[in-house]
């Protein structure tokens, strides 16, 4: 190529190979370089011809247009001053975009600030109407001209997406309709997926109390179920869900919540005996078989949950490199839910959310990770996974299904502290680090239990620290609040009670900071997966004292009830009605 006067020139190229083909033009060896937007900036390298032959390019994985400012700087190459009589820059742009560029034939290069509103509006509609800012149509549609997008929209409508065939109707163009029309879809969306309730009262803000009775599925929120159906209706209040304030407050993607309907939706539809197309955890369940097949109407693990959560739209900046794929199938063989779709070699990580899920495992394994680009991608990850996990649990606590809510609890717990349940527990306490924790693990010291019931010099001995190191850290396991849950049928009528009571420890340094945590108390039937007793209760507010709660069973039931205790985010306890 260099033999012909061409040459190339990007960022893969070493410093000196760089170099050398900027001296090369420069001297007029070399008449034409192929080049990336390397030499966009930096480098003075004047030019006769400059064409730049498209006007987009990939960012976070999606294609993004080149600002008008990078453009400008390339085509500033052509016909310096002093080096050139003239120059000519062409760019290449397809027909939609050619206005974005039509300013740099009159050396007009100055970029006007556009609105992007409405590429996430409908979640800052929904943020809107939890704080209560809008509560029907009109007021949605004032906010709408309160905002910067208004502004701008009624200047250049070309600008977001409104194509027009001829200028006469963009003259004629009726920007209040749109802006009616606008806020009506995103309220209808809303209001499809459960996040808000138009013309019914929303779901009160509280405590959650659900009984055998409890029949809420995502069928309840068909629009066959809404009072009011004309959402221009003055009278007709639009009103935020639990759902919907659980995403405006973790900042969740709608696109999230539209993911966990649909699964939960195809849930209920099979244990319901209703027919419908697989949707993720089917197709996730059918790989594993190496065939598609229907999900049936199982209790949720935890490997299907994390599943479920690795689809979540948050994750979508994470893409799957070509160069990614034989370091993450090499994870995928050491950690603890492998995917297994049938591929011959183990080339099992074939999507974009597979290298989520193999990420956050091998983080929650503590399995070294050897290629840079993958470390900075599960640094990126653990930066929007455990908020992410925690809207989950939100979720799955407007939904009477007791194992959703039991593994997606279980699942933010491990993210949030980076461990799986049964991993490095003890590095909650304060002054345990990696290393000690690995000590006592593999010295039979795996939860707070343990550290009590052990002997204070083999904690000295396992940590290599000398006394009263095992002492003090007996005395921050109890320091730390400690609770009895007790399950217990009191009547045959089929009344259960549930007794929450506090366990005295034997500290002699402070009281435990009931100030700093709360519980979630969790009872629920195994058969039949359904939740019968869901509360949050704050440590401070329980002041130590007996919690009783009571809930009804059918008379003569046989079944079998689990509860489960958490105290913030700590190990837990189970029990079992006895």
């Amino acid at each position: 190529m260099l033999l012909l006067g061409i040459a190339y020139h990007h960022a893969a190229m070493t410093a000196n190979d760089r170099t050398l083909v900027e001296r090369m033009f420069m001297g007029h060896y070399v008449s034409v370089i192929c080049t990336t937007t390397t030499l966009a900036l930096g480098v003075n390298l004047p030019a006769h011809l400059v064409i730049v032959k498209g006007t987009t390019f990939f960012k976070n994985g999606n294609r993004d247009d080149l600002p008008l400012s990078e453009i400008a700087q390339m085509s500033g190459r052509a016909g310096r001053p002093g080096l050139d009589t003239h120059g000519v820059a062409l760019v290449l742009t397809t027909d939609d975009k050619a206005y974005l560029y039509k300013p740099l034939q009159h050396g007009d290069t100055c970029t006007t600030v556009e609105s992007r509103l409405h590429q996430n509006m409908i979640e800052h509609v929904n943020a809107e109407v939890a704080l209560r800012t809008i509560h029907n149509l009109s007021l949605g549609v004032e906010w709408i001209k309160t905002t910067f997008f208004w502004i701008r929209l009624r200047r250049c409508p070309r600008r977001y997406g409104i194509i027009f065939s001829t200028k006469q109707e963009e003259d004629n163009f009726d920007r209040e309709q749109f802006a009616d029309q606008l806020m009506r879809r995103m309220l209808a969306e809303l209001e499809k997926q459960g996040c808000v309730a138009i013309g019914r009262d929303a779901l009160k803000a509280g405590d959650v109390i659900l009984n055998e009775s409890a029949t809420q599925t995502l069928q309840d929120r068909s629009p066959s179920s809404t009072g009011c159906r004309d959402v221009s209706d003055v009278n007709c209040a639009v009103e935020s869900t639990r759902v919907g304030r659980a995403m405006a407050r973790r900042y969740i993607l709608f696109k999230t919540v539209e993911t966990l309907n649909r699964e939960l939706l195809h849930r209920f539809s099979h244990q319901s005996g209703r027919q419908g197309a697989p949707q993720i955890m089917g197709a996730a369940m059918a790989e594993e078989e190496g065939q598609i097949q229907q999900k049936t109407g199982e209790s949720f693990t935890l490997h299907q949950v994390l599943r479920v959560f690795c689809h979540s739209s948050e994750f979508d900046g994470l893409r799957l490199r070509q160069g990614d794929k034989k370091h993450l199938n090499e994870l995928n063989k050491v950690i603890r839910f492998p995917l297994n779709c049938g591929m011959r070699g183990g080339r099992e990580v074939r999507e974009d959310w597979h290298k989520v899920y193999v990420l956050i495992q091998a983080h929650l394994d503590r399995v070294a990770i050897s290629d840079f680009s993958l470390r900075n991608d599960c640094v990126r990850l653990w930066t929007v996974a455990p908020r992410v996990a925690r809207f989950v649990v939100d979720y799955a606590t407007t939904h009477p299904c007791f194992s959703l809510i039991q593994q997606s609890s279980l699942l933010c717990r491990c993210i949030e502290q980076g461990t799986w349940w049964d991993g490095l527990i003890i590095k909650q306490i304060e002054g345990i680090g990696e290393n000690m924790a690995k000590a006592l693990h593999e010295g039979g010291i795996k939860n707070f239990s343990d550290v009590l019931q052990a002997n204070p010099r083999k904690l000295e001995a396992l940590c290599s620290k000398n006394p009263p190191f095992g002492t003090d850290l007996q005395e921050k396991c109890h320091s730390r609040p400690m609770y009895n849950l007790a399950l217990e049928h009191v009547t045959e009528a089929g009344t259960v009670r549930v007794v929450v009571s506090y366990k005295a420890g034997v500290s002699t340094r402070r009281d435990p900071p009931l100030e700093q945590c709360h519980m979630i108390l969790l009872v629920g039937d195994l058969e039949l997966d359904r939740t019968h007793l869901l509360r949050q209760i704050d440590c401070r507010t329980a002041n130590r004292r007996p919690l009783v709660f009571t809930f009804q069973v059918s008379p003569g039931y046989r079944g079998q009830i689990m509860g489960s205790l958490t105290i913030g985010t700590f190990s837990g306890t189970t029990a079992t009605p006895h």
